[in-house]
């Protein structure tokens, strides 16, 4: 049986990801999506732009695939009619995300680029999905 979420999910949350960026810089930035998804009730979601998005997720889905499991993957790019918002455009500086909160679009796309501390509701899949990982290639 599966349990109810306690907010149901008000639609998707996407990000314009640094796809020509390396394999730890995609988790970080994965990672950031997830829990800001996570802070405004939205599922998390990729949106496949190009030949590097799909290099992207392969890379991910090779060290974590339990982290791409949380993410609705639209092979396409990002709607016309999804809300963009600028969030997080200077390093090392937090941007509440909360702020974002009252935007009732179905298609939240983020184009900022620094997500800092964004992992408070994260903390428990990643320890899962790192162990799945070492469980795999350490152990």
């Amino acid at each position: 049986m599966h349990s109810t979420p306690k907010h149901p999910p008000k639609g998707y949350l996407s990000s314009k990801l640094a796809s020509s960026a390396r394999l730890a810089n995609h988790i970080f930035e994965l990672v950031s999506i997830y829990g800001i998804s996570k802070t405004l009730h939205r599922k998390p979601a990729i949106f496949i732009e190009d030949s590097k998005y799909h290099s992207l997720v392969n890379g991910v889905r090779k060290v974590m695939p339990g982290l791409l499991n949380e993410f609705q993957i639209f092979d396409r790019p990002v709607f016309p009619e999804a809300k963009n918002e600028l969030i997080s455009q200077k390093c090392c500086v937090f941007d509440n995300p909360s702020k974002l909160e009252n935007i009732t679009s179905k298609y939240l796309h983020l184009t900022g680029h620094f997500y800092q501390n964004m992992y408070s509701h994260s903390k428990n899949g990643l320890c899962r999905w790192t162990a799945s990982f070492f469980e795999r290639y350490i152990y």
